[in-house]
């Protein structure tokens, strides 16, 4: 068995509850110094994003009509890291200030606003997209953003918008996701079939994706900041830990086919569970 690395010691912030409700919010209270983070990857992913900007412009856009919510976070952004933005390429259709966030840290960004009945998506930056695009989303209430979630309207649509106008200035709230993918994929816009699995050593090439993400609410436009810090880790670091193996393992072991499908495990499950908990 490798030896645990210390730059996947996020894997013990999994949220590893399963059973009803199976689909929760789960945020906790953050500082500010820890709202947007860097680590051994931010260099090769900021040059990557710079690539993806490029090569996928309708991933990074905003509404008209919306600048001064996008100047307040920028100015935020840019008070956060002690710097200006860098200057991103000049890429036709994106405004320059898009640009140079989507370059200048490796969180996407996502900016929402109230309208009289929800919370409505009014674009941002989503160059490491997982399994949904920014274009087919904008302008779109949450609601309709998480409708491909199984169970999202029944379990969290009306917990998610209250949560949201409750949502002060100053507070800043996080949460983490975790799926089960075939190969370290950032930029992933469409579902892509599961691989099957049956034999526990082929586990070995599979990868958690998870999802580092934060809220909170700017305090002059009211608009709400949602970012996105995507990080990977081979299945070999999970074996690394094995009090996180066992409960990622125990987990999917109590976990229902709506909660196996939502984490794409379905068709892999068992030789998953195996997997984690052999000796």
């Amino acid at each position: 068995m490798i030896a645990p690395d210390p730059k996947f010691d996020w894997l013990s912030e999994l949220p590893l509850i399963a059973g009803e409700p199976f689909l929760r919010m789960g945020t906790r209270g953050i500082e500010e110094a820890d709202w947007l983070l860097t680590d051994a990857e931010t260099p090769r992913e900021l040059a990557f994003r710079a690539e993806l900007l490029q090569a996928h412009p309708d991933f990074v856009q905003i509404e008209a009509g919306h600048e001064e919510p996008l100047a307040e976070l920028v100015a935020l952004v840019e008070n956060h890291i002690g710097n200006p933005l860098q200057t991103g390429p000049v890429v036709e259709d994106v405004q320059p200030e898009l640009a140079a966030l989507a370059v200048s840290i490796p969180e996407d960004v996502q900016l929402l606003v109230r309208t009289e009945d929800h919370w409505r998506l009014i674009g941002g930056v989503l160059l490491f997209p997982d399994q949904w695009r920014l274009p087919d989303k904008l302008g779109l209430s949450i609601a309709q953003v998480h409708a491909p979630t199984d169970g999202y309207d029944e379990l969290l649509e009306d917990k998610v918008d209250r949560f949201f106008d409750r949502l002060t200035a100053g507070r800043l709230v996080g949460r983490r996701n975790w799926f089960v993918h075939d190969a370290p994929t950032y930029f992933l816009d469409r579902h892509a079939p599961n691989q099957v699995i049956r034999e526990p050593e082929q586990c070995e090439s599979l990868w958690i994706r998870s999802e580092r993400q934060t809220l909170r609410r700017l305090p002059e436009t009211n608009a709400i900041v949602f970012t996105i810090k995507t990080q990977f880790a081979p299945f070999a670091q999970l074996r690394a830990r094995p009090e996180i193996a066992a409960g990622v393992a125990t987990y999917l072991e109590q976990a229902g086919d709506r909660l196996l499908q939502n984490k794409d495990v379905s068709g892999r499950t068992q030789a998953v569970i195996s997997y984690l908990t052999l000796n």
